[in-house]
């Protein structure tokens, strides 16, 4: 029932609210927290869609910018894309986990 998560690290809270699509802000300094060269693509969409920001100003900014209508904003489809697109990459969900896992250790 969470209405707007704001997070100022990358860590498993992040995978959990981006894939049960729970509005998210999220902020951090990339030189304390550096990525991986491959998850970078993912996190600039973050960026460029207003979800991630890279001080705690300017996530608050965003976040009084929303202010109550915080859904309109998070199902905005730019928003939407980089959360599903993060979510294949980093946080996948299924109800058929289990089909999905056995076929993919079946083809190993």
């Amino acid at each position: 029932k969470c209405k707007l998560l704001v997070t100022d690290h990358p860590d498993t809270t992040l995978n959990i609210s981006l894939a049960t699509n729970i509005p998210t802000v999220c902020f951090w300094d990339k030189e304390v927290w550096p990525m991986a060269r491959q998850a970078e693509p993912y996190f600039q969409a973050l960026r460029d869609a207003g979800v991630l920001f890279n001080n705690g100003k300017e996530a608050a900014e965003k976040v009084n910018e929303i202010g109550e209508d915080v859904e309109s904003w998070w199902n905005q489809t730019d928003i939407q894309k980089a959360r599903k697109d993060w979510c294949w990459q980093f946080a996948r969900t299924n109800k058929n986990w289990r089909r999905e896992w056995l076929k993919f250790i079946w083809e190993l």
